[in-house]
């Protein structure tokens, strides 16, 4: 009898077939050791959600499961399609939980549509199917309206528990996820099930390897050093992070040429905003997007890296003289 491989951060069965269900990962990398399927990669490494497709059979199951973990339920529904997206009977499904309900899409609501009504319609509604909900919130997850009202619900009423989103197909969840994880609320998605003993492996004098089920930086004495020779492309991709190298090049840039920087993607960010917003910034100005006109940080940050190692942006040494010094003239004194 075949073993089936299940990914160890969601638990999902492991398949190469259907790039859009549960549990895909390349078939190259199908029978490696400690497989993380596709979603949860980009979970660990981006801080993204991807949507995928699930039966209602499954997806039933997965609730059921939910009435057995300690946590609060955040149900998200479309506001134009309450009936055809609020899930009959969740809180007998999930247990005695506390649940937020959410609306999504009040962006696209006439401008004059008072908000306290639509909040009332909906718990009179959600009363209706057996749901006496905690709090109603209405947000925009592609617009970014309500999210700090929602994040105030949460936090006032989950006590500290694990916060569970749930939802039916195309009702915004993972476009809400992504916009919570910018709030950096979202730190879920990063406990694999398998937990494994560490081990040092020793390469040369210089450089330890830490052999782990995660993929973490070759142990340089200084940090920085791994970060300055794989921006030059002279450390492997596949040994790294490159979402820390581009945002090492990013930070080098705006300190150093903030001016070539701006001109050469063509966009104009505050010097002193958030590393994510440089991001956004450039996915958009270059159209690097994916589904939902989220940006494609993946794309972004192969973008910036290859553009400082082909010299687009401008010619540069990374070991700057004037922070090179102090150590130069301590080497010289010992």
């Amino acid at each position: 009898m075949n073993e089936i491989l299940k990914c160890i951060g969601c638990g999902a069965p492991l398949q190469s077939e259907n790039k859009d269900a549960p549990g895909y990962v390349p078939e190259h990398n199908m029978f490696r050791e400690d497989v993380i399927c596709r979603r949860c990669f980009r979970l660990k490494n981006y801080n993204e959600v991807q949507d995928v497709g699930m039966e209602s059979e499954d997806f039933l199951n997965l609730l059921t499961g939910l009435s057995e973990k300690k946590g609060i339920i955040v149900n998200v529904v479309d506001v134009f399609d309450f009936e055809g997206s609020f899930i009959n009977a969740i809180q007998r499904i999930v247990g005695n939980k506390k649940i937020i309900l959410v609306a999504n899409k009040i962006d696209l609501l006439p401008k004059q549509i008072n908000h306290r009504r639509v909040k009332e319609w909906l718990r009179k509604s959600a009363r209706k199917y057996g749901l006496e909900a905690e709090d109603v919130v209405l947000i925009s997850a592609n617009k970014g309206w309500g999210i700090d009202e929602l994040l105030q619900s949460i936090n006032h009423v989950r006590n500290k528990d694990d916060v569970y989103i749930v939802g039916t197909t195309n009702v915004g969840k993972s476009t809400l996820i992504n916009k919570l994880a910018k709030k950096n609320i979202a730190q879920t998605g990063n406990k694999p099930g398998v937990t494994k003993q560490q081990q040092w492996i020793k390469v040369g004098k210089a450089l330890q390897l830490l052999d782990t089920p995660g993929i973490l930086w070759p142990k340089f004495e200084d940090e920085t050093v791994g970060k300055k020779l794989s921006l030059t492309g002279a450390i492997k991709d596949s040994i790294v992070h490159l979402d820390e190298v581009a945002i090492y090049g990013l930070h080098f840039l705006i300190k150093h040429d903030i001016e070539g920087l701006k001109n050469h993607y063509n966009i104009d960010v505050e010097t002193d905003a958030e590393i994510l917003e440089w991001f956004d910034a450039i996915g958009r100005r270059r159209g690097l997007l994916q589904k939902g006109n989220e940006v494609d940080y993946e794309a972004v940050i192969e973008l910036i890296i290859n553009d400082v190692r082909n010299a687009k942006i401008g010619t540069y040494c990374f070991d700057i003289y004037s922070e090179m010094k102090g150590d130069l003239d301590y080497a010289s004194n010992n």
